[in-house]
């Protein structure tokens, strides 16, 4: 079931992400752009990840209590881990909240709560991950900032792109210019974030080079760089430019590799979420 258990992740990952993005764009677009396929967006990834949520709760529960998934739901054995379990309380209350933003979603005017709906949704993905095995809580902290900003950016990419290949008015210029200053608060935090678990999770150089997961990391490390890259070129090079429409056409295919590149970096995740951290696989090596 571990090989299940990284496809469903591969499915919630992104879904989350673009859960949080789709519903913070809802909030800083400007007024004329269009919104109707940021809506479907955010309400495709609710469903997605309330669905996938659910399957990754029931699963991971039947490994680690070694019982069949029938046996899992019909004896109580998942009620237990909800009750008693940091896993199992964060993933019921996310599906929770994840049912309650999809009730609210018609409702007028609350693209504000649905943002810090979907925020806690993904911020709570820290509790149910390696962090909680790290003593003391600044590792389940940065962890959590780490996916906000990740949900912030990544996940605001796909409606980025999407609004700005169907506007050339000047909303699209000062969408563009609050999502840029929006990506670099993100990329900072990030960058730091990153670090410190790096810091917890890596155990040093030999880990990084020596692991599987140390690895994996590099590969997501370099497809991170690549799109710091891109987005440094829609940011400094692209956006004076604007309202330029070869300039914010461009912006928009480079919103969209960006998506690509993000959606590479999500699977990988989904990966290192089940695999042993590098500190901890140098242990076993000695």
């Amino acid at each position: 079931m571990a090989s299940m258990g990284v496809v469903l992740r591969a499915v919630f990952y992104p879904a989350t992400l673009l859960l949080f993005g789709a519903s913070l764009f809802l909030v800083y677009a400007p007024d004329q752009i269009e919104r109707k396929a940021a809506v479907r967006m955010r309400s495709g990834a609710a469903v997605a990840a309330l669905i996938s949520g659910a399957a990754i709760l029931v699963i991971h529960t039947a490994v680690v209590s070694g019982e069949t998934l029938l046996h899992t739901l019909s004896g109580g054995t998942l009620l237990t881990a909800v009750r008693e379990t940091t896993f199992g309380r964060a993933g019921a209350l996310r599906l929770l909240l994840v049912a309650v933003l999809l009730v609210v979603t018609g409702v007028p005017r609350l693209d504000g709560v649905r943002a810090v709906l979907a925020g806690i949704i993904i911020a709570s993905i820290a509790w149910s991950g390696h962090p909680v095995g790290t003593p003391g809580r600044v590792h389940v902290l940065a962890d959590a900032i780490h996916l906000l900003a990740a949900g912030a950016w990544l996940g605001g990419l796909l409606p980025l792109a999407w609004a700005l290949a169907g506007d050339r008015g000047l909303a699209s210029v000062a969408l563009t210019a609050r999502f840029s200053q929006l990506g670099v608060l993100c990329v900072g935090a990030l960058l730091v974030t990153g670090l410190v678990n790096a810091w917890f999770l890596v155990g040093g150089l030999s880990a990084l080079v020596g692991t599987a997961y140390g690895h994996l990391l590099c590969v997501k490390l370099a497809l991170f760089v690549v799109m710091l890259l891109v987005a440094a070129t829609n940011r400094f090079i692209l956006t004076p430019r604007l309202p330029q429409a070869s300039a914010q056409r461009q912006i928009a295919v480079n919103a969209a590799t960006e998506v690509a590149l993000g959606v590479l970096i999500v699977l990988i995740v989904a990966a290192l979420g089940v695999m042993v951290p590098g500190v901890h696989a140098v242990v076993h090596m000695h």
